[in-house]
């Protein structure tokens, strides 16, 4: 993480570089993105959802003292909000299953992890019915034994 406004403003300045000759892979970009919001956040906090006033209200709906959002990084990088939205969701991809940097487009790592993700909640749901199963025949007492809660769920494999 960068530590000062200055090392802030040159990574700023790299990044919008880098976006506009468009000389980074999607997961290049989508790390340095999710990077540069999560620095703002830290630096500005982070907008609360009870922040934003209701349509009508006196009060100006947005204020420096809301915290960094999506939108500012979008409008600080001149690229739009759903870029920002979809590279922090490419780079969490990577971050939960850093195989998936293999790939260099975006579309790919989001499609691959979506199946990822429904693979392991297949399995947990057919190791839940197991267990059940086992508890419905006595061979267990409760989905927590014999530590139920920490089977590792493989993505790859399926039972």
């Amino acid at each position: 993480m960068l530590e000062s406004e200055d090392e802030l403003f040159d990574f700023r300045v790299a990044l919008i570089e880098n976006i506009q000759r468009k000389n980074l892979s999607d997961p290049e970009l989508a790390a340095a993105i999710k990077e540069y919001d999560e620095m703002m956040r830290k630096l500005k906090g982070e907008k609360k959802p009870s922040d934003t006033l209701k349509k009508g209200s006196r009060l100006p709906q947005y204020s420096e003292r809301e915290g960094w959002t999506q939108d500012k990084t979008a409008e600080e990088l001149n690229i739009s909000r759903q870029a920002v939205a979809r590279a922090i969701q490419i780079a969490t991809a990577i971050e939960e299953y850093p195989e998936l940097a293999k790939e260099k487009k975006g579309e790919v790592i989001l499609r691959e992890y979506r199946i990822k993700k429904e693979k392991e909640a297949i399995q947990k749901e057919k190791l839940t019915e197991r267990a059940k199963l086992e508890i419905r025949r006595g061979e267990r007492t409760d989905l927590t034994s014999p530590k139920f809660s920490e089977v590792k769920i493989n993505s790859d494999t399926i039972l």
